[in-house]
């Protein structure tokens, strides 16, 4: 009898291959055989997707609650409700197409933030990409990483790379900020905080087998 770390699924024919998603199989003695995957997995996506547009609602409302508090010109506000939706729909379609969404939401996350910074810099530099639209952009980024590690069973190396994929999105603007070259604080401190709670949280809230596979891995 085979097992496919990837599908959590025990195989009772003699192949080598996952049938579902073609990982390599490992042998075991156990006799429980699950046929078919379960079907709340379906289920899963949907609602991933629908907290994936719930997200780009809220952070564009946010964009402009703080363009009207603080009279800042509407181009940034723009470029960062645009930024927003190009990666919540880029997102929902790697989900729908089983690509690598945590690969595609980090190259978005970087390109997205170098248009925005060249924008900001071809019209005399007012820094409000550095100040505003990177770090809610950076922010977006780490709420889609939590909801794909919540929703889709992810093997450990997968676990620990997003891990520490949302600790250097978190750290990024406060560099930033450190060294001078993002003016604002506050919008850099939550992205660091934010980015700080997820990852404790994911350490604390996570599997027993999960925490057991990374203690063997650390040696801890």
């Amino acid at each position: 009898m085979k097992y496919c770390q990837k599908c959590q699924m025990q195989i009772e024919n003699n192949i080598s291959k996952c049938p579902l998603c073609g990982e390599s199989l490992l042998g075991t003695n156990d006799v429980f055989v699950d046929e078919y995957p379960q079907t709340h997995s379906l289920h899963k996506y949907r609602i991933a997707i629908k907290i994936i547009w719930f997200a780009a609602l809220l952070v564009s409302g946010a964009l402009l609650i703080i363009n009207f508090m603080t009279s800042l010109q509407w181009l940034w506000i723009l470029a960062g409700i645009c930024s927003m939706w190009y990666l919540a729909i880029s997102a929902v379609f790697a989900i729908r197409c089983a690509r690598n969404i945590g690969l595609m939401i980090l190259v978005q996350t970087m390109g997205i933030s170098l248009l925005t910074f060249v924008i900001d810099f071809s019209f005399s530099f007012r820094r409000w990409s550095l100040n505003y639209v990177i770090p809610l952009l950076l922010s977006f980024s780490v709420l889609l990483l939590t909801v794909l590690i919540l929703c889709k069973p992810l093997m450990l190396r997968d676990f620990i790379v997003y891990l520490f994929v949302i600790a250097a999105l978190g750290l990024t603007p406060v560099l930033l900020l450190a060294f001078g070259l993002a003016t604002v604080a506050w919008p850099s401190i939550v992205v660091g905080f934010l980015s700080a709670a997820v990852f404790v949280g994911m350490f604390l809230f996570a599997s027993r087998k999960t925490k057991h596979e990374m203690k063997k891995r650390f040696h801890v």
